[in-house]
């Protein structure tokens, strides 16, 4: 009996093998030429991930301000941006040694995850298990995962990773007709803690699955009742993110994320590849599923139309036929949230994948062209082929491309933002990267960044492009001429510095606002506590949040800074940590009793 339970563990287990293998065939040309891919947002998460390794290391916590990383200005990122996943991510630096290794097995996890997710997903959508193998291949090779996270970093395709996890909880709700609590609660509160942009559009793709939910059961209020408890936990399990989020817009103007006013010219196709390689396969699959909702809509049921009009409105969300270019000005705040109407794409490749595994097993199992099953099924088996080797080969040749071509030339950081003299120095940014010094790999390219910085004045988005913010931003935080001693204590930044009795005015004067005074490379928040020679004290600051004091020549002077959280925060960050305590004591309280049960049977 025991042997039979352990061949069927075995057995089952097959598919997570092949997901982590192809991960692996996905990583090779990395893993072997051991490189680091410097993306559009790599640099920026590199220093959230280097912050939270050396808090962790050192045990100098500031759950808000960047005691290490970012040119330890003070600011406040991690906070606001996955606060936990930096930490998770913070744990792994340490862990591998160096910023090649570290993005190495980042990719590996999250893109095995992507895969295991995807296939979890189709098997609770009944999807037959090779057809559910196929469909998590095709999620990985996607461009939220390839492209957007493995090319650039960005935060939406480690969004998309978890995404199943999220559709998960919408096709339960539509299954059983209503809904469990914690089986929606706890992914919503995991995805907040990861990426706030995306448990936004997660929130948005349930809504049709709930409101079919609530048409079909014949429960309506209590499920009205188990939603409004799972927004409630969700809320006290995420009580940090938005506490943080509370604390830091009620009290300071930030600058926005940079503001895109023809989003209609970002549009999308259904991308199943990078973006520098053009195939049709997302787009002759999309025909496919229309066609056969056409002329077997017979065949379809309730949830299958609720996936085909979710993935479709998402679709149209993040194409040029959805009218952007008319909602900006009418809410101009839109063009810094949305930035892009790919954040969309995600949920419709999900949808519309999840959507093709179920016709697929619709005609593989239920035999809808009844005669000469066997060929149906060979030609099923071809057509999965197909597009899988048609997928998979311009994806490869993106992934060679980024792992391999860019890092063996000078320009290895191979996308724009960085302002470092050192950004065409090829051997010295490999060297950098595969370095255990994980600082010398942040220092060697700077890039300006201005999100989450308060400003002394709102700042519109119509305005954003003729500010000198990140003018000001490489004055006060990159070529800031002033020789700054920085050293961190307990939770607070300080610093020294001295100015020589004939300092050059000329020079010091082309970073204040006048001749008489200098900035001081970190940033002041509206809770910040700043301490100027022992005193404290609330200076001014500049466009981008940089302190700024007078010229005091002659004498060294001591600033501290630290960051003190409103109530609220406090309130809502314990009740968070209460509340994941608890939520593991259930989650072993559960496990004990499966063993104990599964011990029982054997």
């Amino acid at each position: 009996m025991m042997l039979k339970k352990w061949k069927r563990i075995g057995i089952n287990g097959i598919p997570y093998l092949l997901i982590m293998a192809f991960t692996l065939v996905l990583l090779s040309y990395g893993i072997r030429s051991q490189s680091f891919i410097g993306g559009l947002d790599t640099h920026f998460h590199m220093n959230s991930f280097y912050e939270a390794a050396r808090q962790i290391a050192t045990g100098h916590y500031s759950y808000f301000m960047s005691l290490y990383g970012f040119g330890q200005s003070g600011r406040v990122v991690n906070a606001l941006y996955g606060p936990v996943f930096n930490y998770l991510g913070g744990l792994l630096l340490l862990a591998t040694h160096s910023w090649v290794h570290f993005q190495l097995w980042l990719l590996f996890i999250t893109i095995t995850l992507s895969g295991v997710a995807m296939y979890l997903l189709t098997k609770k959508c009944h999807v037959n298990h090779v057809v559910a193998i196929f469909i998590a291949f095709m999620y990985m090779l996607t461009h939220p995962i390839i492209s957007s996270w493995f090319g650039n970093s960005e935060f939406m395709g480690l969004g998309a990773a978890f995404l199943p996890f999220i559709i998960m909880a919408g096709v339960d709700i539509v299954q059983r007709r209503r809904i469990r609590i914690l089986y929606l609660a706890l992914p919503m509160a995991v995805i907040l803690q990861i990426h706030l942009m995306t448990s936004l559009i997660a929130v948005l793709a349930l809504v049709p699955f709930v409101l079919v939910g609530i048409v079909l059961t014949h429960h309506t209020i209590k499920m009205l009742i188990n939603g409004t408890v799972a927004v409630i936990i969700t809320a006290l399990l995420s009580g940090n993110v938005l506490g943080t989020i509370y604390d830091i817009y009620s009290s300071n103007q930030l600058i926005p994320t940079y503001p895109v006013f023809h989003m209609q010219s970002m549009e999308n196709a259904l991308m199943l590849h990078s973006n520098h390689i053009e195939i049709p396969a997302g787009e002759f699959l999309l025909i496919v599923i229309l066609l056969y909702a056409i002329f077997q809509w017979k065949h379809l049921r309730i949830l299958d139309w609720t996936i085909l009009v979710d993935g479709l409105g998402f679709l149209w969300l993040s194409s040029a036929y959805f009218p952007w270019d008319h909602l900006w000005p009418i809410w101009p705040k839109i063009s810094s949230i949305i930035q892009f109407p790919a954040r969309f794409l995600p949920v419709a490749l999900l949808l519309l994948l999840l959507l093709l595994g179920r016709i697929i097993t619709n005609v593989w199992e239920r035999a809808v062209i009844r005669p000469w099953p066997s060929i149906n099924r060979s030609v099923l088996s071809l057509f999965m082929i197909v597009i899988f080797i048609v997928t998979l080969v311009p994806n490869m040749s993106y992934i060679k491309w980024a792992s391999s071509t860019v890092w063996n030339r000078n320009y290895v950081v191979h996308f724009n933002g960085g302002i470092s003299k050192h950004r065409f120095d090829g051997p010295l940014l490999r060297s950098a990267y595969r370095s255990h010094n994980l600082h010398r790999g942040l220092t060697i390219v700077n890039k300006i960044t201005t999100d989450y910085l308060p400003t002394p004045h709102q700042m519109t988005q119509k305005g954003y492009y003729s500010s000198p913010i990140y003018r000001d931003y490489a004055k006060a935080y990159i070529n800031n001429p002033i020789h700054f001693k920085k050293q961190v204590k307990s939770h607070q930044i300080n610093l020294s510095w001295r100015l020589p009795g004939k300092a050059n005015l000329n020079n010091l004067g082309q970073i204040g606002m006048t001749r008489k005074r200098i900035l001081v490379p970190v940033t002041d928040y509206r809770h910040s506590i700043v301490r100027l020679n022992g005193h404290r004290i609330d200076p001014k600051k500049s466009l981008v949040g940089a302190i700024q004091l007078r010229l005091k020549r002659g004498v060294t002077n001591h600033l501290s800074i630290q960051y003190q959280p409103g109530e609220f925060f406090k309130v809502m960050s314990t009740l968070s940590i209460v509340g994941w305590l608890l939520m593991l004591c259930y989650g072993l309280y559960k496990l004990m009793k499966f063993v104990k049960n599964s011990l029982h049977k054997a």
